[in-house]
């Protein structure tokens, strides 16, 4: 009686690890799904904040210099390539961190056709 007693528990017991167990992996599929869709906001806003970056490099970028003080427009024109220089390089490395992430969702890598524009357009204004 004893013994029936304690299988009864642990039908019991097993019952509930059952339910534990399906709800853990719920909230697992439910939480991998809710990250999935922000990675892929932020894939795509990291999409377009490249794009600004190439558009903003394109319009401001130091193609001739016009003014009397070349030397200032010289200083100005290297800075500026310095700066593009280093948000491209900060780009890759957002890149890299994506990478991991739509990694596990076998997500594809997006182009970034702009950014190495960008990287080779900065490259050689600075040759």
């Amino acid at each position: 009686a004893e013994r029936i007693a304690e299988l009864d528990a642990l039908d019991d017991g097993w019952m509930t690890f059952v339910n534990m167990l399906s709800k853990t992996a719920a909230d697992l599929d439910e939480a991998k799904e809710t990250f999935q869709e922000k990675l892929g906001r932020t894939v795509d806003k990291f999409v377009q904040d490249v794009v600004d970056h190439r558009d903003a490099f394109m319009a401001e970028a130091p193609k001739k210099i016009e003014t009397p003080d070349a030397r200032l427009s010289l200083d100005a024109a290297k800075a500026f390539l310095s700066a593009a220089a280093e948000k491209s390089a900060g780009f890759r490395a957002k890149e890299e961190e994506l990478k991991a992430g739509m990694d596990i969702f076998a997500m594809s890598r997006p182009p970034l056709k702009e950014l190495l524009e960008t990287e080779k357009d900065t490259q050689l204004l600075n040759d």
